[in-house]
């Protein structure tokens, strides 16, 4: 019985001191937030490529057809690496080609120089003799039959220097022809093989003909797509360039190029042919610099190699008015010049052997003069003065005209050997520079050529890239740029080296396009280890706040340390009358901080930190 009692006292101890503590409101710790809208901030992923930011093109000085290539699309270059070579046999084909002709002409100088002196020497004498039958006349000498000795023998000299300058002139032309041919000669080979080298660069790309006809695949339904009748003008013309070429070119191999000593009428039809197929080479370039406008450009054939061809066109285009306007000594092709040459040459040595003929003819009619002279007398001394002073005049003319003609005639051979030394000089320069050296370490990250292809001086062989600073340039809708500022940093993960670098935006567009709902945005990467490759996949993770109204779809997000657990019913406590109720929530998602959940009343305000000393209907202090 006493227990019961002791038990009975001990409750109501128990339950009074209870009842004591309820009375009492304690003041406690804790944060709470209101239910009214959440914002979280959530990644967007977009995958781009790793570009550069500086590149250059390597190209050689020389032209020709590519025999060696070292390397592909992203390999490594190292500085003075051998990356391509030429071949240089059309350079040593030139060097030849002019050496022979420096050689003709300073054989051709040699000469000129000994017939010049030998008729001044001539000259000279006469002028002497001249003065001493002045003098002789002068001097009451009236010794006829000597003076007219004297007279024969000027006139027998005048008729030979006649007939030496008929004779040298003779082989003058004879030589100036053998140039004109060797030169009309080398003008329809170098003709040829530039029409040759527009022809394979054009069906390098169109593939028209059967044997190329399927190796564009990748590109060809890009092609001229703007326009498809330019296209087919461009197809026909080039099917008809190239049968004139051929009937050009079949003509050339078997009538000149083996030949030493071609005929003249085959190297005019041969600058015939040249000149017919250079103009219709000449529309084929214009047809095919308007297909390459009307090309869209692709990953196969992106803008950069469209804009090169099309520079390549233009450069053919100039190469070949060049051959057919006026002699160029720098490309050695004279068509039209051959031509008229060729044409103009016999008229113009018949004439000027026509006017040295009527030179002797003349030279005899005053030996003839002289001759009949001997027989008479010749009592009028003033008469004879007369005569001997007009000779002296005429003979003295005679020899500053010969001292003229032969400075102007060794003037226009220096010329010539200078032109032909400078061509010389080039293609042993063409033949020295037939290698190409990469000035720089860095990446190549495109090839603008293949072996066996022909290329002119300068022609971009690779293009190469710098990777000490690489960059990422993506395309992202406005909503999310707009969350974005320049200079931020964000996060990259880069596919070849499996890490995630944080880097900074280095372009952002002040104003967002409202048409296509994007904008680029370029992203600056330091890359002085070269742990990244260019051409590497990349993901850009760019941050962005989403922002949500509780009452659109009824759930809230809240803080995880808000949530407790009773009767592992999870749930919150909500303050309300400063009283801490526990009300059940409905997880639908959550991540490290933060869940989101329903049953939440909108404007509710929940305790956040603190909860772990509350309990449920807990009155708090205000």
């Amino acid at each position: 019985m006493k227990k019961y009692i002791i038990l009975l006292l001990l409750f109501s101890l128990f339950f009074s001191s209870c009842s004591k503590q309820e009375e009492e409101k304690v003041e406690k710790f804790y944060k709470t937030i209101t239910i009214s809208t959440w914002s979280i901030t959530e990644n967007q992923e977009y995958v781009w490529y790793i570009k550069w930011e500086t590149q250059t093109m390597l190209a050689t000085k020389a032209p020709g057809k590519i025999t060696y290539l070292a390397k592909k699309v992203w390999d490594r270059v190292n500085k003075w690496e051998l990356i391509a070579s030429l071949d240089s046999a059309e350079a040593k084909t030139g060097y030849s080609t002019a050496n022979s002709i420096v050689w003709s002409l300073e054989t051709l100088k040699q000469a000129t120089i000994e017939s010049f002196d030998e008729q001044i020497k001539a000259m000279e004498a006469k002028i002497e003799q001249a003065k001493t039958w002045l003098k002789w006349i002068e001097t009451g000498l009236e010794d006829t039959k000597k003076i007219t000795t004297s007279q024969i023998e000027t006139a027998k000299i005048w008729l030979q220097t006649a007939e030496t300058n008929l004779e040298e002139t003779k082989k003058t032309l004879a030589a100036k022809k053998e140039n004109i041919l060797a030169w009309a000669k080398s003008a329809i080979t170098q003709n040829v093989i530039l029409n040759e080298n527009i022809l394979d660069f054009i069906d390098n790309f169109l593939w028209i003909t059967p044997e190329n006809e399927d190796k564009n695949d990748a590109f060809e339904d890009y092609i001229g797509v703007k326009n498809t009748k330019i296209l087919k003008d461009t197809e026909e013309k080039f099917i008809e360039t190239k049968k004139a070429y051929d009937d050009y070119k079949n003509f050339y191999e078997e009538k000149i190029e083996n030949n030493s000593n071609p005929a003249e009428q085959d190297l005019i039809t041969g600058l015939e042919k040249a000149e017919k197929v250079s103009e219709l080479m000449k529309d084929l370039l214009d047809l095919t610099y308007d297909t390459l406008d009307n090309t869209l450009e692709n990953v196969n054939f992106p803008l950069s190699m469209i804009n090169q061809y099309k520079a390549q066109i233009s450069s053919f285009g100039s190469d070949l008015e060049k051959s057919l306007l006026s002699m160029s000594w720098d490309t050695m092709i004279w068509v039209k010049w051959s031509l008229e040459n060729l044409k103009s040459f016999e008229k113009e040595s018949t004439k000027a052997i026509s006017l040295l003929e009527k030179q002797v003819e003349i030279a005899k009619k005053q030996l003839e003069q002289y001759q009949n002279m001997a027989s008479g007398q010749i009592n009028d001394v003033s008469t004879k003065k007369e005569i001997a002073l007009k000779q002296l005049q005429e003979a003295q003319a005679w020899l500053q005209a010969l001292i003229a003609w032969k400075k102007a005639k060794l003037k226009e051979l220096d010329s010539k050997i200078s032109e032909a030394l400078w061509q010389k000089n080039l293609s042993a320069v063409y033949i020295n520079n037939w290698k190409v050296y990469s000035p720089v370490n860095w990446v190549i990250v495109s090839k603008n050529a293949e072996i066996s292809q022909v290329i002119w001086a300068w022609m971009p062989i690779y293009t190469v890239a710098s990777d000490k600073n690489v960059k990422v340039k993506v395309w992202i809708p406005n909503f999310v740029a707009k969350w974005l500022t320049l200079w931020q940093k964000i996060k990259i993960q880069v596919e070849d080296s499996n890490k995630t670098y944080t880097w900074t935006i280095i372009q952002l567009p002040d104003v967002l396009n409202t048409i296509t709902k994007k904008v680029d945005v370029e992203v600056l990467i330091n890359n002085e280890n070269k742990e990244i490759n260019i051409g590497s996949m990349a993901k850009v993770i760019l941050p962005i706040k989403i922002s949500k109204n509780l009452k659109d779809d009824g759930t809230a997000i809240i803080p995880n340390s808000a949530i407790v657990q009773q009767f592992m019913i999870p749930g919150v406590y909500v303050i309300k009358d400063w009283k801490a109720k526990f009300t059940q929530i409905e997880i639908i998602s959550s991540d490290e901080k933060y869940s989101q959940v329903k049953w939440l009343e909108p404007n509710s305000i929940i305790i956040t930190e603190g909860k772990e000393n509350i309990y449920d209907w807990e009155e708090l202090k205000n």
